[in-house]
């Protein structure tokens, strides 16, 4: 055994190791959009690696011996069933910035397909080696973008920490008999937490370390997850990433565990996929960037929705307020934690981080509205502290 958990194997003799893509059928744009409505599920990989992984379980359309080819504009695609779902697979290059970045290639998919869902699969390096394992799959609550910094004195990280689709995130959360061995015979872990995300091959101890004390909460990073869920975001199609531990980015970073690492991001994907009923509750998006929230109308009464409705829109001035509210209410950071714990089941050091605690409490506010429940995070609050002047002065 070697050390970090690592081990010796013939990869060629794995179950899991995928040496090429699969057979394939061409088609043409035309026929791409007479199955556009079909389309549910697009899987966004970086590398080859990763794109063959989930190629070896993309089957054929029923009656179909062969997956779908299809070339469209710059893009790619590989159509098939992943699991109980008709699914297009594609490969952007790597990090989130630039021609053929997964920004660009994930605003055309959802453009061309229109699906239910975006899922990022590939490979990450780990946190701990102590606390986790090569090929430990690593499921993202929220993307935490660290390129974002205002550099003086010191260095401060501004970027924005969005939380994964809730349902998507319940479904991995929930995934049961979920089994991937490793070449030892040991079970990898299903690990549910934050994910760094940024344009950096991070290969250095000493920064990865620094990005850990900035942000705690992460248990793993890589270079595509912020762009993924900026796209994805735009447009309000339901996202989540899936990513295996591949290395530690510590400076010895080398290749050979990444075809097991994709292989294991990849199984989890296709366990999921293959319950009928898992993503029912998720409607198609409509592949165009959504609509301003004021020229949408009320069914009964033509009547434009208010800017500052709780469902998703907060006015500057009141996201300040209520920052002060809850930071007044709440003085101490655990003081918060409880509070939701108590009375929403909410796990602050998932879905929120920042800095110091005015930076938590805001990531805080922007989770509660990227799910709708900004309404309910201020009952909540009352409800634990009903005394408190500053927090029965905020209303939506």
């Amino acid at each position: 055994m070697m050390s970090h958990g690592e081990q010796n194997y013939e990869i060629e003799k794995q179950s899991w190791y995928a040496p090429n893509l699969p057979e394939t059928q061409e088609i043409d744009e035309n026929q791409c959009q007479s199955l556009k409505q079909e389309i549910d599920v697009v899987i966004m990989t970086a590398t080859d690696v990763e794109l063959k992984a989930v190629a070896k379980l993309l089957k054929p359309y029923p009656r179909k011996k062969k997956v779908f080819l299809a070339y469209v504009g710059p893009e790619t695609y590989y159509l098939g069933k992943f699991g109980e779902y008709k699914t297009v697979v594609t490969k952007c290059r790597m990090g989130s910035i630039g021609e053929g970045s997964v920004i660009l290639a994930t605003e055309q998919a959802q453009r061309l397909w229109s699906p239910r869902a975006m899922i990022m699969v590939g490979i990450a390096f780990g946190k701990d080696p102590n606390k986790q394992k090569i090929a430990d799959v690593l499921v993202a609550s929220q993307i935490i973008s660290y390129e974002q910094q205002r550099v003086g004195e010191e260095i401060v990280y501004r970027g924005s920490i969005p939380p994964s689709n809730t349902t998507l995130l319940n479904r991995f959360e929930n995934a049961q008999n979920w089994k991937f061995t490793r070449p030892d015979g040991s079970h990898c872990n299903l690990i549910v937490g934050s994910i760094l995300s940024g344009e950096k091959l991070v290969d250095n101890p000493d920064f990865k370390a620094q990005l850990f004390q900035q942000f705690p909460q992460a248990v793993g990073g890589e270079m595509e997850g912020a762009g993924l869920c900026a796209a994805s975001g735009r447009v309000g199609t339901a996202w989540i990433l899936v990513k295996s531990i591949c290395d530690w980015g510590d400076g010895k970073k080398h290749k050979k565990h990444q075809p097991m690492a994709a292989a294991a991001a990849a199984s989890l994907v296709h366990h999921v996929l293959s319950q009928k009923t898992v993503l029912s509750s998720i409607k198609k998006s409509g592949g165009e960037p959504q609509a301003n929230v004021l020229s949408q109308k009320l069914a009964d009464g033509n009547r434009p929705i208010s800017n500052n409705s709780h469902s998703g829109k907060l006015a500057g001035s009141q996201r300040k307020q209520f920052c002060e509210a809850l930071m007044d209410a709440f003085p101490s950071q655990n003081a918060l934690k409880m509070m939701l714990s108590y009375e929403l089941d909410w796990e602050l050091d998932r879905i929120a981080g920042g800095n110091n605690y005015e930076e938590i409490v805001f990531s805080l506010i922007e989770y509660a509205k990227a799910q709708g429940k900004l309404i309910e995070l201020l009952e909540a609050a009352k409800r634990d502290n009903p005394g408190n002047p500053k927090l029965r002065n905020v209303s939506f």
